[in-house]
């Protein structure tokens, strides 16, 4: 964003500040949530000033994540609208606990002009803290690839992949396990890709299952980090979503956007985004995410026909789309004050 800033001429500061939240788990727990509460004014005051001495003045404050609070306090330090874009469950997506009660989040939220919700299911656990908050939902955007003409079934298999950072949460392992339900199955004629960085203990984890059934070594291969993304999906036929709580899911659009239909967990903002061009499962049941994977694989057919779809639907989900609501939203709250 840094480099992007200067190349456009735009005056840009970057500034390290202490989060609100701490891994769960996390040693003293209750008595580090007191210290981080005090602490972290110690950095909020520090760019106050520092932006205060530039003579700096802002029309609104955007805050890109529920994680901190730093944007609620420079607004009203200014006396300007805030607005507090929620894309994430800190706690589900990434083990991650609020220093906040339930009360101080109700306040703060209520103190804010308008929240964005990247999907139903974040607007509606916002909601949850009041009903006098304003939400306004605005889906993520990715930039579209170029349309083409996808081939299927390169060398007779078909190929799945799933996509993220390899931790539990994400759900790789489900998907290694409900390939080894297949080749029970005898149902063969499939490859699975998963892409993302190696080295955690839960990798060498699914390596070893692997290793324990010989059956899977030629199935199922790691790609490690994809810096082309799109390119890598183009020669993928349908694509999986396992996370146990997904917020919105950039890489299921993405999936969609290389016309594959995907298979998803019946969770958090996935079945939003997948409409009716995927499947739905419950998170952990391989049962469910194996016979999903073997009907598309006897109904090849049923790939292609919704691979078609999936591209339309990714459509809703442009870039271009998530920047015009998002400057609408500006726009209103600057001009009315809220919405």
């Amino acid at each position: 964003m840094i480099e992007r800033c200067k190349m456009m001429d735009i005056t840009c500061f970057c500034y390290d500040f202490r989060i609100s939240v701490l891994e769960e788990g996390t040693k003293w727990e209750r008595v580090r949530k007191k210290t981080r509460r005090l602490m972290r004014y110690k950095d909020y005051y520090y760019i106050l000033n520092f932006l205060s001495r530039n003579n700096l003045r802002f029309d609104l404050v955007h805050s890109n994540s529920s994680i901190f609070d730093i944007g609620l306090f420079l607004s009203h330090k200014w006396n300007v609208p805030h607005i507090w874009h929620v894309r994430e469950f800190a706690k589900e997506d990434y083990g991650l606990e609020t220093i906040f009660s339930k009360r101080d989040i109700k306040k703060q939220y209520l103190k804010t002009d308008t929240v964005i919700a990247i999907s139903d299911a974040i607007a509606k656990r916002v909601l949850s803290y009041s009903a006098q908050i304003i939400v306004r939902k605005v889906y993520n955007g990715i930039h579209l690839t170029e349309e083409y003409e996808k081939v299927y079934f390169k060398d007779n298999f078909v190929r799945f992949c799933i996509v993220g950072a390899i931790q539990p949460q994400k759900g790789q392992f489900d998907v290694v396990k409900a390939c080894k339900l297949l080749e029970e199955k005898k149902i063969v004629d499939y490859q699975l890709y998963i892409v993302g960085d190696r080295g955690s203990d839960y990798y060498q984890e699914i390596l070893n299952y692997i290793s324990q059934n010989k059956e899977l070594e030629e199935k199922v291969f790691f790609t490690g980090f994809e810096r082309d993304i799109n390119g890598f999906l183009r020669n993928m036929d349908i694509g999986i979503m396992a996370s146990d709580f997904e917020a919105f899911g950039r890489v299921t659009v993405e999936y969609m956007a290389n016309y594959m239909p995907v298979i998803g967990t019946n969770s958090g903002g996935t079945p939003e985004v997948i409409g009716d061009v995927g499947v739905l499962y419950t998170p952990h049941d391989i049962i469910s995410l194996s016979n999903h994977m073997a009907q598309f694989m006897e109904n090849r057919q049923s790939i292609r026909k919704s691979g078609i779809l999936a591209r339309k639907r990714a459509s809703m989900f442009t870039d271009e789309k998530n920047a015009g609501k998002i400057y609408g939203i500006y726009e209103d709250v600057i001009n009315k004050g809220v919405i």
